[in-house]
């Protein structure tokens, strides 16, 4: 299921369908799932992302985490609470966000050595953070995440991270270190290989929607339409609707 879930995988005829299914085959194999097993629900809320239909998630998450809850399993119920994060950060329902950030926290608090979770939670889903204008906070979420990941040398993470980061400082208005930022994310996806336009099609975005701030506006549209253009290619609808706006 998480190699199906790749972006350049879910941009085959219908990959996301299929991958959906061998989550939901895995849920049934395994009802009582483990730490590692809930992932399925972080890359499955991914495949969502990536149609453009994170509403989607939300019911079926809140099953989940209530079935977690029923079954005292901390590490499931953490996974739910970063995916509802990151769902309510993209939709727009920023209390809820809150809400969810705080219960799964205090979670958090009865598990030891939850590094790893606390990244999965807070820096992977900083976007409620990021669209009511609370710069600083995801700017240290981030970081913190960051940091993180190059500890343990998760290389494939790095660029996502950094493309966060500097999306944050340009809209702090520290342009110089948010193009830094946004081009060292390009040169590790370039260097990570072709199986990253997902990730590619992000900062391109990002460094678009920086370059208007500036008033850049050739390059802003240049760079706006090449993240359209790498979006449409691989049929993926998460951020389109964004990418039309800014242009």
């Amino acid at each position: 299921g998480e190699v199906l879930a790749k972006s350049e995988r879910l941009s085959e005829p219908g990959a996301p369908e299929k991958a959906m299914r061998v989550f939901e085959r895995s849920r049934q194999l395994a009802p009582d799932i483990d730490a590692k097993l809930a992932q399925i629900y972080w890359f499955r809320r991914g495949i969502n992302t990536f149609m453009g239909k994170p509403e989607k998630d939300v019911e079926l998450l809140k099953e989940e985490l209530r079935a977690f809850k029923e079954t005292n399993n901390k590490y499931g119920m953490i996974y739910v609470y970063a995916s509802l994060r990151h769902v309510y950060g993209n939709l727009g329902f920023w209390q809820q966000a809150e809400k969810t950030t705080v219960d799964g926290l205090n979670v958090l608090e009865e598990i030891p050595n939850s590094d790893f979770l606390r990244v999965r939670l807070m820096a992977h889903s900083p976007w409620y953070l990021i669209w009511t204008g609370q710069y600083i906070r995801a700017e240290q979420e981030i970081r913190q995440g960051l940091r993180f990941i190059q500890r343990v040398s998760d290389v494939t993470s790095v660029p996502f991270f950094l493309t966060s980061l500097g999306l944050v400082k340009g809209l702090q208005k520290c342009y110089v270190e948010s193009s830094e930022m946004l081009n060292d994310a390009i040169a590790k996806f370039d260097y990570l290989g072709g199986s990253n336009t997902f990730g590619k099609a992000i900062v391109y975005g990002f460094l678009g929607t920086v370059l208007r701030r500036q008033g850049y506006l050739d390059d802003s549209e240049n760079y706006l339409e090449r993240s359209l253009s790498l979006k449409q290619g691989a049929k993926m609808m998460g951020g389109a609707p964004e990418l039309h706006n800014w242009l």
